[in-house]
């Protein structure tokens, strides 16, 4: 609602102009919104009848209409024009839903019945198309994806470009960040350019309104997971020395950390699948040593569940008679992620060592630490 908005009430309300959203007995304007054209929207929530004096600056509207929020069919409104001002008269009590809303001066190739989302004509993920079905599309690929764009049509009404939303593992990406485009048949093309991504499985969701008073939504998901099955310290010749600081009473087996089982299955986190440190306050650490050197760019850890993910592990290589840190987690964290990933300045090494400073395990047990995989490339 912006601050033009202005709400009149009957009675003994006078006109005042608002900015925000606040509660008026008997009857609030929640707000107003103005279409990508020349109609106005006004959602009204109350339970009594009330005539509403609403600032109007342009020629009395020719047309006029009003819906509860819980119906599908428009009805005409009477309306009155006088001192720059439009009264009407709403009856919330007659209307189902949780609000009435108003429609004032809808051009005429604007389709208010219109009760049928925006349709995604194609999606293309590097250039390549994927398939339209009813379920998310779950791909397995190797690296980030440069782009994915959305091809997106209504039938009915124009698309609203600026209602567009994308969001990625749930966060909102910014608006600079996705490219919108008209298209020849009258749709939109819509294009976003994700950040580097970390190994597991990802969902982007696109959202996006027509212009129909009531705003029907498209709403779209490209599901995959990123994968890189190369591993060095599961080299094909020589033998791994693998060692750990310690271990959980019931998982003293360390050799799940290097066996290639990334997803567990089911419900299971045991020693069969992941390996666990004693839960004691004290450094735990993971140590590959390889038979020969290797150019290593990036380490992951696969964390036993995303809840148990540790809040701070150095990657280290070995130097003199210690350690020197290659990659740290950043300040803050990771958070609960199922997968983490340290990219750093290639290193050529024949040891790597996953370093967990003491009580820098998870927030809820933070001496421990349980992993099920970890991975160098």
């Amino acid at each position: 609602m912006n601050s033009k908005t202005m709400i009149g009430w009957s009675g003994l309300f006078r006109v005042i102009p608002v900015t925000r959203v606040c509660w008026v007995i008997p009857v609030l304007i929640l707000g107003a919104m103005s279409l990508p054209v020349t109609a106005q929207v006004f959602h009204i929530s109350g339970n009594v009848t009330t005539t509403l004096s609403i600032p109007w600056k342009r020629k009395p509207p020719k047309k006029a209409f009003v819906i509860g929020s819980g119906e599908d069919e428009w009805r005409p409104l009477s309306t009155t024009s006088a001192d720059g001002k439009v009264r009407f008269t709403v009856s919330p009590g007659s209307f189902s839903g949780d609000e009435v809303i108003v429609l004032l001066d809808p051009p005429a190739d604007l389709d208010i019945d219109d009760h049928t989302p925006p349709v995604v004509r194609s999606v293309l993920l590097d250039g390549i198309a994927l398939p339209l079905g009813e379920k998310p599309d779950d791909l397995v690929i190797k690296t980030t994806p440069k782009s994915i764009i959305w091809h997106v049509v209504d039938k009915a009404n124009a698309l609203d470009a600026a209602s567009t939303r994308v969001r990625i593992d749930g966060i909102t990406l910014a608006r600079q960040h996705i490219h919108t485009e008209p298209t020849p048949d009258g749709g939109l093309k819509i294009a976003v350019e994700p950040a580097a991504l970390d190994y597991g499985r990802h969902r982007i969701a696109l959202a996006i309104a027509d212009t129909a008073p009531l705003r029907n939504i498209c709403s779209r998901q490209v599901v995959f997971r990123l994968f890189d099955a190369s591993n060095l310290l599961r080299p094909t010749d020589g033998k791994v020395d693998l060692k750990v600081d310690s271990h959980y009473p019931e998982y003293p087996s360390a050799a799940p950390l290097i066996d290639g089982v990334r997803k567990l299955p089911g419900s299971s986190a045991g020693n069969d699948v992941t390996w666990a440190s004693a839960e004691t306050a004290a450094d735990h650490w993971i140590q590959v040593r390889l038979p020969h050197p290797v150019t290593v760019r990036e380490a992951t850890i696969h964390w036993a569940r995303p809840a148990v993910a540790s809040r701070s592990v150095h990657i280290q290589i070995p130097a003199g008679d210690g350690w020197r840190t290659v990659a740290d987690t950043p300040v803050g964290g990771y958070g609960t992620r199922e997968t983490m990933t340290w990219r750093f300045a290639p290193v050529t090494t024949d040891c790597l060592r996953f370093f967990q400073p003491a009580g820098s395990g998870p927030a809820s047990r933070p001496n421990l630490m349980w992993v099920t995989e970890v991975e160098a490339r």
